[in-house]
């Protein structure tokens, strides 16, 4: 019998001369799953990495809003946060969302 866990594990159920026996083996790939900061919108892009560290998420992306984000105390505050609870950033999405229907509707009258 075969039983596969949520970590890419695969359980082995075995019955042989000498009893049963369980193995451990990897299968796939490895993935991570983590949280925007944009799950919690309108909040405040640093409460919702706040709130992401909190939830126990270790992989997260940050969905950027404004320009004045990218820099100076918010971009600080979203550096002693993702230190604090030892959250990966692995993807940063730029505001583009005031001209998006601009880039990929263009074509429709």
């Amino acid at each position: 019998m075969i039983i596969f866990s949520a970590n890419n594990r695969k359980k082995v159920f075995t019955v042989g001369r000498y009893g049963a026996k369980i193995t451990m083996e990897k299968v796939g790939v490895d993935m991570e799953i983590g949280v925007s900061s944009s799950c919690f919108y309108p909040e405040l892009i640093e409460k919702s990495l706040e709130t992401v560290g909190h939830l126990g998420a270790k992989t997260a992306e940050i969905f950027f809003n404004s320009p004045c984000e990218l820099e100076g105390k918010i971009l600080k505050e979203l550096c002693r946060i993702k230190d604090y609870y030892g959250i990966q950033i692995r993807s940063v999405h730029p505001f583009t969302s005031g001209y998006e229907p601009y880039l990929i509707f263009s074509n429709y009258r």
